[in-house]
């Protein structure tokens, strides 16, 4: 409890290879009464990892998938009216943050009780476009290509190379004890839609209309349900997670290494003990027997596979392109870093 009310984190979670880095995290924090892990995968390996990780603490809770639903991006809003608690604070994590700053818990919580107003808030967030926009705008970062808000952007939503450079340039900051020089201070959002990789919320916010949100969950969460109730909602860049990848950059981030990084800095937490130790077994225990990873995940909009139609239908052969350095987009320091 906390101020009087309980804290749940929730998790929509499905891939083991991340949730493997994820769980740990929240489960270190000893404000945190409870542990939902949404499950939203078919993979058997992905549902034996959550069946035997729930054994490890009496906090976790795995909540299976609504009936009817299948699993996928389109099936989380159907969890939304069991996070309806009058007197909980809940802070939902994508199963794909794999980092967590260790003052995050404290900063956060203590910025979403300090300030009901807002009908939710996010932390800082490491590949997510519209902190992306913010740390551009308060030039901790300087990019080799402009960046937008837009959940979608193109550069901060889209691109792997991108999110690789991110990444690296991120673990050489919490490497070198300077991820709190990322703090833009407390940033109100209005009208704006953002992807949720992590927020929290007052159930009782969420109970006035039954937790009930259509289908494409994101702008309703983010933006649309804050403009209808007359609120802002907020970012508090002092709190600090990573997230991995978003479905148009996994493959190539899954290939590039730096989850081993994010594997590394977890291993040099001793507070994430014992919890870290006891998963990493049964993560490497299923390893054996399920070597192959689904990659499924993250939500792809109608706009943009209509877009990715007329790519395919009007763009050359990438054989016949002179480079494809155009394509590439790097991070760096910026000058108020």
């Amino acid at each position: 409890m906390l101020d009087g009310h309980r804290i749940v984190c929730v998790t929509p979670a499905g891939r083991r290879r991340y949730l493997r880095l994820l769980i740990p995290y929240v489960l270190a924090c000893p404000r945190v009464d409870r542990y939902d892990l949404w499950i939203n995968t078919p993979d058997d390996a992905d549902l034996a990892f959550m069946d035997a990780v729930a054994g490890i603490d009496d906090r976790i809770r795995l909540v299976p998938l609504p009936e009817g639903k299948t699993p996928g991006a389109a099936a989380i809003h159907a969890f939304w009216p069991g996070a309806t608690d009058l007197d909980t604070v809940y802070v939902r994590f994508d199963d794909d943050v794999v980092w967590i700053d260790p003052r995050f818990f404290d900063t956060f919580l203590g910025f979403r009780l300090e300030h009901p107003e807002y009908f939710v808030v996010a932390p800082l967030i490491i590949n997510n476009a519209m902190s992306t926009y913010l740390l551009h705008t308060f030039r901790k970062i300087k990019t080799s290509r402009p960046v937008w808000p837009d959940r979608f952007d193109p550069v901060g939503w889209v691109n792997p190379t991108f999110a690789r450079s991110l990444h690296d340039f991120f673990q050489t900051l919490v490497a070198t004890g300077e991820v709190e020089k990322l703090n833009c201070g407390r940033i109100p959002l209005s009208g704006n839609f953002f992807s949720i990789n992590c927020i929290a919320w007052f159930g009782r916010n969420f109970a006035s209309f039954g937790g009930k949100v259509p289908e494409d969950e994101e702008p309703a969460v983010s933006c649309t349900l804050a403009l209808r109730a007359g609120r802002l909602n907020a970012v508090e860049t002092g709190a600090v997670a990573a997230h991995f990848a978003f479905y148009t950059q996994r493959e190539a981030m899954d290939r590039s290494g730096l989850l081993d990084g994010y594997v590394r800095l977890a291993a040099e937490r001793p507070e994430l003990e014992p919890w870290r130790s006891r998963v990493e077994a049964i993560y490497a225990k299923l390893e054996d027997r399920y070597p192959l990873h689904l990659s499924a995940g993250g939500f792809r909009p109608r706009m943009q596979r209509q877009r990715s139609i007329l790519k395919r239908l009007f763009r050359r052969k990438r054989s016949d392109r002179k480079s494809d350095k155009r394509d590439e987009i790097s991070v760096e320091r910026g000058p108020d870093l």
